[in-house]
């Protein structure tokens, strides 16, 4: 994660000279629908190897207004389906976060037709997982958490007026879950491992990647 965020930081400084006529201003709209993938890394604080991967299918919305001429504060949701791998064991897996995030926008190239932009975002997320297996047995875990992250990204308009185009989003992005319930079989597991279940952590952490349509008005 550390080395990520140094390459993160150094992609910025190398564009910041690229400065552009402002043309987010304020009072502009910024409307961003989108779908992508994550690639994560997992850690936990039980007693087995946590490095697992996890790589969701996201689909995400975003709206953006304009405070001030090139910064933009907005709210977006996500949804991120994780992908499981096969599992003989289990007749079917859903795993599942959603989340709402505000942000924070700076766009450091802001012409009329095309910005790029670098930001921040925090906000509240919740995770589901759920697993039946062969055997009958169904079992299922609820959690909690405030993610947060840093992005970047660009935006390309076309036409007369500039509203409609494409976009694409980068984001480094921590999602430390807090898990709340785990029932197996209609029983209320109370601890795993010693540990209570209300003080059970998992955490994500890694790289989105996003794209789709944009719109500004």
């Amino acid at each position: 994660m550390q080395a990520r965020s140094h390459l993160f930081i150094i992609v910025l400084l190398l564009l910041l000279p690229v400065l552009g006529q402002s043309q987010v201003k304020k009072g502009t709209w910024l409307v961003d629908l989108g779908i992508g993938i994550g690639a994560y890394g997992s850690s936990t604080n039980l007693n087995f190897d946590s490095g697992v991967n996890a790589a969701p299918a996201i689909a995400r919305i975003a709206v953006d207004y304009g405070i001030m001429d090139q910064f933009a504060l907005g709210l977006q949701y996500r949804r991120l389906d994780y992908l499981t791998d096969d599992d003989s064991t289990a007749s079917f897996i859903n795993a599942n976060t959603n989340a709402v995030l505000f942000n924070g926008t700076y766009h450091l190239v802001n012409k009329s037709k095309f910005n790029f932009y670098v930001g921040t975002s925090f906000g509240y997320a919740t995770i589901y997982y759920e697993r039946q297996n062969v055997d009958g047995a169904y079992g299922f875990i609820n959690g909690k958490g405030i993610p947060y992250g840093l992005n970047t990204g660009v935006r390309k308009y076309f036409g007369a007026n500039g509203t409609v185009g494409f976009f694409f989003h980068a984001n480094l992005i921590n999602y430390p879950f807090e898990v709340t319930n785990i029932e197996v079989d209609g029983q209320v597991v109370e601890s795993v491992q010693g540990i209570p279940t209300d003080q059970l952590h998992v955490n994500f952490a890694g790289v989105d990647l996003i794209f789709g349509v944009a719109l500004k008005f």
